[in-house]
């Protein structure tokens, strides 16, 4: 289960990708998410998946740990694109007993998966090329502007930052609470799935009871550290733009401007 969480690692490379400024690289995931959502064409897609290979050769990752990423949301997308084909209405393509497969619905699955990989890969890219603090102060810079209007920007990104930092401590101790049910008997692989679904009760209640334990061993510390957010903080390190940094915002400003000129005006 570990292994299958993307979010939150970094694999430590030489690569450009890893040496760009973070606030570039959350703005450029941004722009892609955005881009993502705007696209209404298959070779669009497809240009933009031919990409995602090129993203992680750049950034020495071997892509595969990428598809670690679609493993936890598997069953979930199952299900929302089985649903879609047979029941989304629209023009039939073929009928199975008494459900009726559309186009629209084919098609709006097929979109759904196209962008659910490339909002993985994008999102992975960023984890593993990014450590966590290198992402939380980039997130505090770009959010900076909401101070004016008295948001509180750092005590957000603390807890942004604290649970990107919980989900891979999550998944070890999943992992160990289903090892030692095991160790007792406890049989998670038989069974429907009404069934498998009631064996998950005795993983989820010990991990919420520790999830909380954890958090409040954490705000005692925080506490004993004499930790404010309303206080100003200095910083180690500041980020500076480079001349690599404004070509990359460049280069995604134009992708994303090409996909909304092919969605208003397609081929």
């Amino acid at each position: 289960m570990k292994n299958s969480i993307t979010i939150g690692q970094y694999y430590e490379a030489d690569s450009v990708v890893h040496k760009l400024n973070p606030i570039v690289k959350i703005i450029a995931a941004i722009l892609w998410f955005v881009g993502v959502f705007v696209i209404n064409n298959y070779y669009i897609y497809l240009g933009a998946l031919v990409l995602i290979p090129g993203f992680y050769l750049l950034a020495k990752v071997p892509i595969t740990y990428a598809f670690r990423g679609l493993k936890p949301i598997f069953l979930i997308l199952s299900i929302a694109i089985l649903m879609n084909i047979f029941f989304l209405p629209g023009d039939e393509l073929c009928r199975i007993w008494k459900i009726t497969i559309t186009k629209q619905g084919v098609d709006f699955s097929v979109k759904l998966i196209c962008r659910l990989m490339l909002l993985v890969f994008s999102a992975s890219l960023v984890s593993y090329t990014t450590t966590i603090n290198m992402i939380s102060k980039a997130l505090e810079k770009i959010m900076s502007p909401l101070k004016l209007l008295k948001v509180p920007v750092h005590d957000i990104v603390t807890m942004i930052t604290l649970a990107i930092h919980f989900i891979p401590l999550l998944s070890d101790e999943a992992e160990k609470i289903k090892e030692a049910q095991m160790s007792r008997g406890m049989d998670f692989e038989s069974g429907n799935v009404i069934q498998r679904i009631r064996k998950m009760l005795p993983i989820v209640v010990p991990l919420f009871a520790t999830s909380i334990k954890r958090a409040d061993d954490i705000a005692l510390a925080m506490d004993a550290r004499c930790y404010n957010s309303g206080d100003r903080r200095t910083e180690l390190r500041s980020f500076k733009m480079k001349v690599s940094d404004v070509l990359v915002i460049l280069v995604f400003v134009v992708l994303l401007g090409v996909v909304i000129y092919l969605r208003i005006r397609p081929i």
